[in-house]
């Protein structure tokens, strides 16, 4: 339950703490004192967005402050609740992005958001306006008949469903794409494949054509070397030999040029051993026109298919490797897409199963849902009262439903929509809300279903902006009690102008504004009996209070007692 609200300067709020109770809170005042600001206030800090429009003129930061009984909640694993209370604070200065705190931890608005949503329920005449949109009406139905996890089951199928056809549609389109392509890729690959390119091949070419190109001025060049070491006279090797001789006699006669004649004789041996190698050289020379004619046509390929594509030599080989990998991946894609066709059957056959499944506890739900809403609306003065719930299916001729040859579509709400259909009186024909309901019968519908939905909705804390709104009398009367029985259930926080209502009242605040330095505050009282019965007396008659209004309103306040 709530325990405490702390307001700092929140539009026409300086500072206040409201201290509320179990059971039935009520908050009367004039119109315009700021009784729906302090809704809004704990709106705020159970994650609504802050709007420049709550700040004080002065700029100073605002502040909301609330502190809630944890005990037997179901929190998110990431709140450590201390004592079983549960502290939730937020600070904003224009401007600026707000600081959110959960037990002095600080935390994401998404994050605080989600956590308020199941700590109270508020709902003002917004809300009850969101009974007129057919959207929400299958929530009030799947919270009755305790089909939630039900529908949340189907939602995630839906979305995992939705998300691989998207896929499939995404991945067919380039699929499509590329195939388009394919057929130019295929002939680029066999242009290069064709040619067969291997590493460093045109440098090696090069340097034979080279070598083919100087094959006579290399065979000339050899035979004159040839010449001048052994085929002419006083030829370099018969000059050695006759050295050779000349020395070895000398060194006969002298053995310190023993050395000397071995550098001679290894000499010979060197220049005999130079012109064998040349000999072997010249013959070897090999002058070809033809091979000159291939490495010239291979050479011109090579630079036809590198010009066309923008590459060198090891590009080429490069681009081989990259078109072979882009027509591999058109078939893995074309693969892909059956695997994922295969999931999208059975994912299409699970959801339909979950949406037959939903369906039919829908409407197993129907008349039980139908019977307890009119009940509560019969002891809300609306004794003849009829809500019925219809379920609309949507014809498409693509829908993934089938039934009686008709083709259905799947919505996120299941096979179909759920719409209430309302009749006030007896022989008028039910039909939508937002073609009939007035604003008073808008309250009591939503104070019907709150209560239906009393034991199946975990959420602790309820909170009404003026539910009475179009009601007054004996209607106001019956409203006061109905909430009043609601109250022991769930803590309620309650708006109202109506002391039919506000005398049922386990704690009663009164709001009032006054200007103080210029600046209109407002202000908040616990009322004690003697200040229940005066505000009681100001709902009753207005600005003039009598003896008699304060006799009946001391008389509203025993009959409560």
């Amino acid at each position: 339950m709530l325990e405490r609200l702390c307001v700092r300067n929140f539009a026409l709020i300086d500072e206040l703490e409201l201290n509320l109770s179990p059971g039935l809170n009520i908050l009367t005042g004039e119109t315009g004192t700021g009784k729906s600001i302090l809704l809004g206030a704990l709106s705020v800090v159970l994650g609504e967005r802050i709007t420049e429009d709550l700040f004080r003129t002065d700029g100073v930061p605002l502040e909301v402050e609330t502190c809630l009984h944890a005990k037997n909640l179901k929190l998110p694993g990431w709140i450590e609740a201390e004592d079983d209370l549960l502290l939730i604070r937020r600070k904003a200065k224009c401007g600026k992005r707000p600081q959110n705190f959960v037990n002095d931890r600080q935390i994401t608005q998404t994050a605080l958001a989600e956590l308020g949503d199941g700590l109270v329920d508020i709902h003002g005449q917004h809300q009850h306006q969101l009974l007129l949109k057919t959207s929400t009406h299958s929530e009030f139905l799947d919270a009755y008949g305790g089909l939630k996890n039900l529908k949340t089951s189907y939602s995630f199928k839906f979305n995992d469903y939705y998300r691989t056809v998207n896929t499939i549609k995404k991945l067919k389109q380039d699929l499509e794409r590329r195939t388009e392509q394919r057929d130019f890729l295929a002939f680029q690959l066999s242009e290069i494949e064709k040619l067969d390119p291997q590493p460093g091949e045109v440098t090696e070419l090069k340097k034979e054509q080279e070598l083919l190109a100087s094959a006579e001025r290399r065979a000339e060049m050899a035979g004159r070397l040839i010449e001048l070491i052994s085929e002419q006279e006083a030829s370099i090797l018969e000059g050695l030999a006759l050295a050779t001789q000349m020395l070895k006699d000398l060194a006969a006669l002298d053995t310190s040029l023993q050395e000397a004649l071995k550098t001679l004789e290894d000499g010979g041996i060197a220049a005999d051993e130079v012109w064998r190698t040349l000999v072997r050289y010249r013959s070897s020379i090999e002058y070809s026109p033809q091979r000159i004619e291939e490495i010239n046509e291979r050479l011109f390929a090579f630079e036809k298919l590198c010009r066309k594509h923008n590459v060198d030599d090891e590009g080429l080989i490069k681009l081989t490797s990259e078109l072979k990998t882009k027509l591999s991946s058109i078939e893995l894609d074309a693969e892909e897409i059956i695997k994922l066709e295969k999931a999208e059957a059975e994912l299409r056959k699970k959801l339909l199963h979950l949406a037959r499944t939903l369906s039919e506890a829908r409407r197993r739900t129907k008349e039980s849902f139908e019977q307890a809403v009119e009940a509560n609306l019969e002891t809300l003065a609306m004794p003849k009262a009829r809500l019925v719930v219809e379920f609309l299916k949507v014809e498409d001729p693509d829908g993934l439903y089938e039934e009686n040859g008709i083709r259905y579509r799947l919505t996120e709400n299941g096979l179909e929509d759920t719409q209430f259909l309302f009749s006030a009186n007896p022989g008028e024909a039910s039909k939508p809300l937002a073609r009939i309901a007035s604003g008073g019968e808008l309250s009591r519908i939503m104070l019907a279903l709150k209560t239906v939905l009393v034991d199946s909705d975990q959420v602790p804390v309820l909170v009404f902006d003026e539910i009475d709104v179009g009601i007054g009398g004996s209607t106001a009367e019956t409203v006061g009690k109905r909430l009043k029985e609601l109250a022991r259930k769930k803590q309620i926080l309650l708006v109202t102008h109506l002391p039919q209502i506000a005398r049922y009242a386990d704690r009663h605040f009164r709001v009032t504004k006054e200007v103080k330095k210029g600046r209109t505050i407002t202000r908040i009282k616990t009322l004690n009996k003697k200040g229940r019965v005066e505000e009681l007396a100001r709902m009753l008659g207005g600005e003039e209070i009598t003896d008699t209004v304060l006799a009946h309103a001391r008389e509203l306040l025993q009959d409560t007692e």
